[in-house]
């Protein structure tokens, strides 16, 4: 069918006016909407080596270190992260789709909402309260992740612990620098 002429675009407007046309057009519009803003952002995917620490000398080493290796499965809305500590990696789970994601580890529960901003060519913003596990807030979080123009991954940490019988208490502001590397040749504290 061709759209030359006024009479062929009259006949599609007419069509899609129609209630059941008219609702299948808006489906596949909301289908696609929600497609593109699933991930607005480069995809942080991988094994990650801090530059920022130098004892992580290797993968290996690096998988016993406190944030000395991330690794990181983001694939459309989800953003699932493991981060090495000293006995076993803290993992972390969001959905960036308005959701509220609850992470816990030791008595530490952290409940965040992530989106991505235009920023850096996209960064993806985790921003929360850390609490108890009897729900009580301690304080608050905020990350932002994002690759710089060499791909280096640029992870920025903010954590202001307003009641220190959890941890230390205050502001405490951090960035670290990330370079992917080739997974770890075996599984470390997993």
């Amino acid at each position: 069918m061709s759209l030359e002429g006024p009479r062929p675009l009259k006949q599609l407007v007419t069509l899609a006016t129609r209630p059941r046309v008219f609702s299948g057009c808006l489906i596949i519009a909301l289908t696609a909407f929600a497609t593109l803003s699933a991930q607005t952002g480069p995809n942080l995917t991988g094994t990650w080596l801090n530059l920022s620490d130098p004892n992580a000398t290797d993968v290996n080493v690096a998988a016993t270190l406190p944030n000395a290796l991330l690794i990181i499965t983001h694939t459309g809305n989800r953003f699932d992260l493991s981060r090495s500590w000293t006995k076993a990696p803290i993992k972390e789970a969001h959905v960036c789709d308005g959701r509220e994601n609850k992470n816990d580890y030791s008595a530490v529960v952290e409940r965040t909402k992530c989106r991505w901003e235009p920023s850096n060519g996209g960064t993806l913003v985790i921003e929360g309260t850390i609490g108890r596990e009897d729900g009580s807030t301690v304080g608050t979080l905020r990350q932002r992740y994002h690759l710089d123009k060499e791909g280096l991954l640029i992870v920025e940490r903010t954590r202001d612990i307003t009641n220190s019988s959890v941890t230390s208490s205050g502001a405490r502001t951090y960035t670290q620098q990330y370079r992917k590397v080739p997974p770890p040749a075996r599984e470390v504290n997993r």
